[in-house]
């Protein structure tokens, strides 16, 4: 134990900064947030950096996130994992000044409908359940679908 956890603080804590040199850009996932921050984005302000913990906790949803993809695929013939590293799946959305890639997509009728997996903490969880997924999640999935040029989004 004495051995892996400091090595595992010293993996975040280079994962923090390497993701503090990065461009800020305005993306998917700042639509919904807040409207300071997504024009700090927008202008190219960089952010305050991510806590180590925080880092932890966002590298586990992560994580979940890439499993939920792979079940998904698994059980649903129609589904597919986007493809990420030849950025064939990667689409512009303006105005936003970042790409939009979506985790999965699944045919339905013969057209491709982008899937974007989410992990929630237990309250936003709780309302999910009841069918509320707030707008901040829904103005997200309506990038998906303008940009994938979709009827709708998952």
């Amino acid at each position: 134990m004495s051995i892996i956890v400091p090595r595992l603080d010293a993996h975040f804590e280079a994962r923090v900064a390497a993701s503090a040199m990065r461009e800020p850009k305005l993306a998917a996932y700042n639509v919904g947030r807040c409207v300071r921050d997504s024009w700090y984005a927008a202008h190219g302000y960089v952010p305050r950096q991510q806590s180590v913990e925080s880092k932890r906790t966002t590298e586990r949803g992560q994580a979940l996130e890439r499993w939920l993809v792979g079940r998904i695929c698994e059980a649903i013939p129609e589904a597919r994992r986007a493809e990420w590293k030849d950025d064939q799946d990667k689409r512009a959305c303006p105005p936003l000044s970042g790409r939009v890639i979506a985790d999965a997509f699944v045919r339905v009728d013969g057209v491709e409908i982008p899937i974007d997996v989410k992990t929630l903490g237990d309250y936003p969880f709780e309302k999910a359940s009841t069918g509320d997924i707030g707008r901040p999640y829904a103005w997200q999935l309506e990038c998906y679908a303008r940009a994938y040029d979709a009827p709708f989004a998952l």
